[in-house]
């Protein structure tokens, strides 16, 4: 109920109304460098689209692999990219592996580099979120591997 009354508020994170959704010219520009096939690092505050950024290539129908530092990342995005694509991505838990499209992967480093064999590197996308978490004691190192992997 709360997001519904101040979803306006949410801008450009807004899944749970349809109005028409305004890309900043930044954003615009990213997409341009998607549609050229070119790499694309992008550093912006929370709640500025960059999942929306990130999602894309997906929309478009490239292949994609996202890694996020949480179980609980992984279930939100692989939510959106179900919403948005129709398809059924594979999310990498912790805990389990769920999911059909082998297009669309969105897991955690470790998971994935865990069952890297089965998830291979063929992948038009890579998507390293949170990557500040190279620092990170725990997880950085499943970062760091992966990003020599790709």
């Amino acid at each position: 109920m709360q997001f519904e009354k101040l979803s306006n508020e949410l801008h450009p994170l807004d899944f749970y109304n349809e109005h028409p959704k305004v890309l900043d010219e930044w954003q615009v520009t990213v997409i341009r460098h998607i549609n050229r096939d070119e790499s694309v690092i992008i550093s912006a505050p929370t709640s500025c689209g960059k999942t929306w950024l990130a999602i894309y290539p997906a929309l478009i129908g490239k292949s994609i692999l996202f890694l996020v530092p949480t179980d609980a990342l992984v279930f939100q995005v692989g939510a959106l990219l179900n919403k948005y694509t129709s398809s059924q991505p594979i999310l990498m838990t912790g805990e389990a592996v769920y999911g059909s499209n082998p297009k669309i992967v969105v897991g955690t480093p470790k998971k994935v580099e865990d069952l890297l064999p089965v998830v291979g590197k063929d992948f038009d996308y890579i998507v390293y979120d949170e990557i500040h978490n190279l620092n990170d004691p725990e997880i950085g190192q499943y970062y760091e591997r992966l990003l020599e992997v790709f």
